[in-house]
């Protein structure tokens, strides 16, 4: 015989083979119970690879011992080496032994097909490739922990979308179906989705606890994967960590390196902190005044408690940034206020793709910087390619920048990540208008008037199309739902009687002439609207370069603006186009 058959028999008759299928059974099955049971059990993470090293370094010893020692039924012997067997008779496996061989050896074969039917069953490389995470549930008992589990949901669909090659829907048209019985499978052709995601939140003290479930839409409806969290509430930024690095295990996707490091990062956070900014986020969701006012209360509380947290500094940047566009403060007021949360948001988290979403409408909107503003567009949506909001703005400086095909790109990309964001909506509403799409801006607006009726940049985009399709009626049944929000009854008596006895350029100067003495006029773009379409050159050039010298956000768009293309060869609009360096 062949030494190296003469090694087989003699491994055969110390019964190793014997012992490397029952330890190799054996330590299969111990995984397993230790995979499953590590995170309802709260065991350590470390545990599973502790365990594996165990009976890695097991193993070799196993075999070992079986080749020195063996186990009959006197007990445990030392084998006789073949050549001082004197019998030379071929070696006899008891019953007990082949009974366990054979047991092991199927449990070997079952829980690899189990393992890999399951797998390939479910979940073929790269079958979800994008998914919406529905609100989550708050089954803590407690009602005003709302708007934290609110807040963990928003935490989370950020945390994800910096993953690239996996398209998650942004946080608004998720929040659409937040107590909704829509069955998964239409959710997901809604939302042109793959798979969703379902989380309930139980418990929320020290401690937060939370269970995933990832449901597949097609070809039916199948839960691929639950899983149960439990973390300090220390943690609870570590914790998205977590469930992103299981999810792309899970579903296949493949991270990058850089991804893999990132997500090895630890997030510290003071949990009082970040309750006081999560409930800051809150209220700034709300439009109202009165609510950005206590967004920036919670905002300095949480920095009261550290200082150091860059999210709320860039909190209090959006809220003076919103507060300027709509009029609320002047930019004297705000701008020092928005350069100073902004360099100091920037200063402590250059990583953080809401500070530089800030940041770029600062830059576009507020400086007048296109370039930076698009670089921090861009950084943005290199950190995070999801940022739905992100891309509509980009998309609105772009068409600043007369680059209609990269605006239309970009607008896209905002609505198959954000399809049901009104803002969204309304601001490729504007490109249409501006691209002179009037009877498509038209009929799309009033669809989404349906859902918005009190919406005035709605009714600012109606009126501007009525007047350039020369709907007359159309366009003052619109300005006069504007007025009713923005002036006072007498500026819609002077518009009625105008128009009655004039006509519509005459009714336009004549109420306008009434608003802008009044003490509440704050608008200076409404005023160059309405003097422009009423054919009062001087006066809509005069309020255009006191918006100029104002500093109105709204000053990007005198480039693109319809009621502002009969002004393109006056040397005073041209002058002042110059001076904010946009393309004429």
């Amino acid at each position: 015989m062949s030494k190296l058959t003469k090694f087989w028999k003699e491994l055969k008759r110390r019964r190793v083979i014997h012992v490397i299928t029952v330890y190799a059974s054996a330590s299969f099955v111990i995984i397993e119970l230790v995979n499953n049971l590590a995170e309802p059990l709260n065991l350590p993470k470390s545990l599973p690879t502790i365990v594996i090293l165990i009976l890695a370094i097991g193993f070799p010893l196993a075999i070992i011992l079986s080749w020195i020692y063996d186990l009959n039924a006197k007990g445990i012997e030392k084998t006789i080496a073949l050549s001082e067997d004197e019998t030379h008779e071929p070696s006899i496996v008891p019953n007990a032994w082949k009974i366990a061989t054979y047991i092991s050896f199927t449990i070997i074969i079952g829980l690899i097909v189990i393992n890999l039917s399951g797998r390939f069953r479910h979940m073929e490389p790269g079958s979800i490739h994008s998914l919406v995470v529905l609100p989550f549930g708050n089954y803590t008992g407690d009602n005003q922990l709302d708007y934290f589990v609110s807040g963990m949901h928003s935490s989370l669909i950020g945390d994800m979308g910096r993953i690239n090659g996996l398209r998650v829907i942004s946080e608004t048209s998720s929040n659409t179906y937040k107590d909704s019985d829509i069955p998964v499978p239409q959710i997901a052709a809604e939302l042109n989705v793959d798979a969703i995601i379902e989380a309930t939140v139980t418990c929320l003290d020290d401690s937060v606890c939370m269970q995933l479930k990832l449901i597949r839409a097609y070809p039916e409806e199948h839960m691929l994967w639950s899983r149960t969290y439990r973390s300090d509430k220390r943690d609870i930024l570590n914790l998205n960590n977590w469930v992103i690095k299981d999810l792309a295990d899970e579903i296949q996707l493949q991270l990058t390196p850089e991804q893999q490091s990132e997500l090895e990062i630890p997030r510290p956070v003071n949990p009082n902190a970040y309750e006081l900014y999560l409930n800051g986020k809150f209220h700034m969701g709300f439009l109202a005044f009165e609510s950005q006012l206590t967004a920036i209360e919670y905002f300095n509380k949480a920095l009261e408690i550290d200082d150091k947290f860059a999210e709320p500094y860039a909190g209090l940047a959006g809220v003076w940034a919103f507060l300027k566009q709509m009029d609320y403060v002047s930019p004297d007021e705000a701008d020092p206020k928005l350069e100073k949360y902004m360099a100091k948001a920037i200063q402590l988290d250059s990583q953080n793709a809401e500070i530089h979403y800030f940041n770029g409408i600062k830059k576009v909107w507020t400086d007048f910087n296109w370039e930076e503003g698009e670089k921090a567009f861009r950084r943005c949506l290199e950190i995070n390619p999801n940022f739905s909001l992100a891309r509509a703005y980009y998309s609105h400086l772009l068409m600043l920048l007369k680059r209609p095909e990269e605006m239309k790109e970009q607008m896209n990309l905002a609505l198959e990540t954000d399809p049901q964001n009104p803002l969204i909506q309304v601001l490729e509403k504007v490109e249409l208008m501006v691209q002179a799409e009037y009877e498509s801006c038209i009929r799309s607006t009033k669809q989404l008037q349906q859902i918005m009726p009190n919406n005035p940049l709605i009714m600012l985009i109606l009126f501007q199309c009525y007047t350039e399709t020369g709907e007359y009626d159309m366009a003052i049944i619109e300005l006069r739902k504007i007025l009713s929000q923005l002036a006072d009854e007498s500026v819609i008596e002077k518009l009625n009687q105008e128009y009655k006895s004039k006509g519509f350029k005459e009714a336009l100067v004549a109420a306008t002439d009434v608003w802008v003495k009044l003490p509440s006029f704050a608008s200076a773009q409404n005023a160059i609207m309405l003097y422009a379409y009423g054919g009062d050159t001087d006066q809509a050039l005069y309020w255009l370069e006191k918006s100029y010298i104002r500093r109105d956000p709204a000053n990007p768009y005198m480039g693109i603006i319809p009621y502002l293309r009969p002004y393109h060869d006056e040397p005073r609009y041209i002058e002042i186009m110059q001076r904010m360096k946009l393309p004429l």
